[in-house]
Parts: C-alpha cells; structure tokens; sequence
C-alpha cells in the first residue's frame, strides 16, 4: 500500500545422481560415413555404481521497486547464488572393433570394446549481480515515451579441482557391462580459479507514436574482464600428466543495439520488424582456453518479422515469425597451424508458427511448428581422426533439426476433472559441423489426467506412451538414450 515494494525470493535445491553418458558412436555401414548410437538396450549403463553428480544449488534475489512519481519508477535487482558441484562421470571413448576393422551398426556387441574415461571433477561457482533501472513515461501531445536507463554491474568466480586415475581408459566389451565400483588410485591433478566482472549500461525507449504504431528502440555497452590462474601438481607415477595450457587475462568490450517496429491496425492484429545484435566472448562461460584467449568477441545479428492474431474475442492467439540469426565472425581453426581465428560465418533462419489458447470454455490447446535452415557458411575447420580431410563449409549446422512440432491439447468435464495429450516430434539431428554424426528424429506421445480442487490439484503426466527409444541429449562421440515410458504424479496446494 506505499509506492515501495520488495520482493525476496530464494532457491535451495540439492541432487543426488548417477550420471549416465550414454552409449558411443559407430558407422551405419563400416565405411567410415555417418556414425549413430551403437544399438544397445536403453537400459544398459556402461558406468561405474560409485559414479556421482551431485550438486548443491543457493540462490537468493532481492528486487525493490520505488515508485517515485506517476510516470517515474526506480527498480533495483539484486541476486546472489552458489553452486557446488561434485562430478565423477564414466563416458566411453571411441569403439574399436575386435580383430580389427571400421566398428559399424551391423556389428554384434561382442565384437566391440570402448575404454572407460574417467572424468572426475569438483566445481564451484559464485555470482553476485546488481541491476539498477530508472523507467520513464514522457508524454509529447500524442507521442509517448517509455525509457529504461539501466545499469548492470557483476562478479562470477569459479573454481576447478580436477583429479586424475590410474589406471585410466580401462577397456569394456559393449555386450555387458561390468560396472562394480572405480579401480585403481586418484590424485589432484590441477587447481583453476576463474573470475569474470561485468559492467554495463543501457537505454531503451518504446516510442508510442499513435494508437497504431510503435518504434522500439535501445543502445548497450557491456565490458566484460576475465581472468585464471591454474596450478598443476606433481602427480605420481602411473599417472598421465596434465598439459593444459595457461590463458592470459583477456578484457573484451561491445556495444550492442536492438531496435523494432510495431503495427497494430486494431484490437487483434498486431505485426512487427526486429533488429538485433549481440555478442559472446571466447570465456562466456567463465572458462578459458589458451586457444582462445586472445581472441575477440563472435559478433551475432539478428532479423525477424513476424505477427500476431487473436480469434475468439482472445480467448484463440495465432503466432507467427520469420528469422535470420546470423554469426558473422565465428570462431574457425586452421587446420595446419591450430590457430583460431575469426574468420567463419554461420547462420540459422527459418519460420515458426503456433496457436494457444480455447476452442470452447472447456477445451484448450496449444499447438508450434518451426523449421529451422542451419548452415556453416564460411569455415576453416577441417575434421581430425575418423573425419580426416572433410571440411565443415557448406554443413548443415549441428543441432538444428529442419522440422520441430509440437501439440497439446486437454479438456475439462465433470467439472473437477481434465484429460488430455500430445506428442513433440523432431526430425534428424546431426552432431557436428562436418555431417558426420547424428541421431535419427522422433516422435513422442503423452498424456495427463487431473482431478482439480479450489486448493489442491492431483495431476498424473505420462510420458513416451510408446516407450519410443530415442535421443534428446546428443554430442559429436555419444548419445543418452531418453528415459522409457514413465509416469509422474504431481500435487499443488495453494492457501
């Protein structure tokens, strides 16, 4: 009731998991073409039982919003969060085949062995960050502006222990898994501190010029200061040394714009023009790589149009959009002297359409459609080991499936009750740049059914009805096979 407002919020979460890295990958005919996931059960884990990844979450955030006049509003967000992270994974390394030859798809699982990689690592992550925004209504006759003048200021810290095994790369035959617990000796191998500081400043005005048409329009300046330091240590024998190269300290800054134009001829049309550009350091992450240390920001800008219509006196919305992100400088390597430099360009741009919203009081949907054209334009990368010699130019760009549906629809009866289901479909994923990699698309189903209270909702969701076997998370040397049909029940109480 006082023109101040604050909001606190917290998060504390804690996991407990047994990571599983999924299976390898090997050609579909022994030639040394396209690799996908070695044909095993879903439910082989080719693990150890004592691997762990378990990870502790705080965040805590703060917003005070000051209410200074009738067109003038002061906000100010604050959050602070800690993660620890105690990660001790298994992946499998490259197939090779028994009695020699390319491994492939048509092989039996005994004739194939892979070496377990021991991964074991102890994270720790710390940001505080602070955003301050004056929000502005000036009025000029018809014409109203509403500008944002903000600033961001931020630390994050990050902090590496990286221990090594010996024995190490222990090899397994891929018809069983002898998982047990992890053999041999650990040691500390290396310690990394990162710490990154951000700053920036800002300004946007939304310019109402008429009932009609609006102009959006903002301007951004970022710095962004990263630093590590690594200390090695001497490890025993037995064990592998560590050669990870030392980044020197690397201080980018970027100016950023955004702007927009906005129609909107009457109460259930609205269509609109963007313009964006951006920008990602070789340390976004607050990582580094001596590779990359020295290298500017990849530069990205983007493109859209799109539209928006509201049927049914808006209980109906129809969504529409096309899209060119464009990477205009991306990060390439030689292929004979291993320098990175920034000379690869790589697009996305495509369509999406979607709808959500009610047929009837009691029937609601919700409905998307994207098509997604990725390609690597312009690259130096030249593939290494099995993809020796092929250039990335001219790839499809890697997880960009050309068609993503998705449907969901429930229906509300006997008053407390609602049914309903879906399906999300993707089609073919590749997993590199090069073309040589990927998993094939998928379709899953699901459905739901809810029993609804004015202060408690019993939900049950189940999922891959099918028990479909397909993989959501993949990279360029292994795949997770998704979980099987599974079911889910979900209770809310509101007072």
């Amino acid at each position: 009731g006082t023109p101040t407002e604050v909001t606190l919020s917290a998060l504390f979460q804690r996991n407990n998991d047994l990571p599983d890295y999924g299976v390898p990958l090997v050609t579909t005919n022994g030639k040394g073409t396209v690799r996908k996931p070695v044909n095993t059960p879903s439910n082989r884990f080719y693990g150890y039982t004592d691997d762990q990844f378990d990870q502790s979450v705080n965040v805590i955030s703060a917003t005070v919003k000051h209410k200074i006049s009738p067109t003038i509003t002061l906000r100010n967000q604050t959050q602070l969060s800690a993660y620890t992270t105690d990660a001790s994974p298994t992946p499998l390394s490259t197939v090779t085949r028994i009695g020699g030859g390319v491994p492939s798809l048509t092989d039996p699982l005994t004739l194939l062995n892979a070496p377990r990689q021991d991964k074991d690592r102890h994270l720790s992550d710390k940001s505080l960050f602070n955003q301050t925004d004056l929000i502005t209504k000036i009025s000029a006759g018809e014409v109203v502006h509403t500008v944002i003048t903000g600033m961001e200021i931020g630390r994050d810290t990050y902090h590496e222990d990286r221990y090594a095994w010996s024995p190490s790369n222990v090899l397994i035959n891929l018809d069983y898994s002898v998982n047990g617990t992890r053999q041999g000796k650990r040691a500390l191998s290396r310690a990394v501190d990162t710490s990154a500081d951000t700053l920036a400043v800002y300004i946007n005005d939304q310019i109402d010029l008429n009932k009609q048409w609006k102009l959006v329009g903002g301007l951004r300046w970022d710095r962004y200061a990263v630093s590590t330091t690594i200390q090695k240590f001497t490890l025993p024998t037995g064990f592998a040394a560590d050669t990870t190269a030392l980044a020197a300290p690397q201080t980018n800054t970027m100016l950023s714009y955004r702007g927009g134009l906005i129609y909107q001829p009457d109460e259930v049309q609205s269509y609109y023009v963007s313009s964006g550009t951006s920008f990602n350091p070789s340390a976004e992450t607050v990582t580094q790589s001596a590779t990359t240390a020295n290298v500017a920001p990849e530069k990205n800008r983007s493109l859209e149009i799109g539209a928006k219509l509201d049927l049914m006196e808006g209980n109906l919305s129809f969504n529409t959009a096309l899209f060119h992100v464009e990477k205009t400088n991306a990060r390439t390597t030689d292929a004979i002297t291993g320098i990175v430099t920034l000379d690869g360009d790589v697009r996305v741009q495509g369509i999406e359409v979607g709808a959500v919203g009610r047929l009837t009081p009691l029937w609601q949907v919700l409905a998307g459609y994207t098509l997604l054209d990725g390609k690597v334009l312009r690259s130096r990368d030249v593939g290494t080991g099995v993809d020796l010699g092929i250039r990335a130019e001219g790839k499809t760009l890697q997880n960009t499936p050309r068609h993503s549906v998705s449907l969901w629809s429930t229906y509300s009866f006997l008053r407390d009750w609602e049914a309903g289901g879906g399906l999300v479909y993707s089609s073919l994923r590749t997993l590199n740049n090069f073309e040589t990699a990927q998993v094939d698309g998928y379709t899953r189903y699901d459905a739901t059914l809810a029993y609804k209270q004015k202060t408690v909702d019993i939900r049950l969701n189940l999922q891959n009805l099918t028990d479909a076997k397909y993989y959501e998370t993949a990279s360029g040397g292994r795949a997770v096979p998704v979980k099987g049909r599974s079911a889910i029940v979900t209770v809310t109480y509101r007072f």
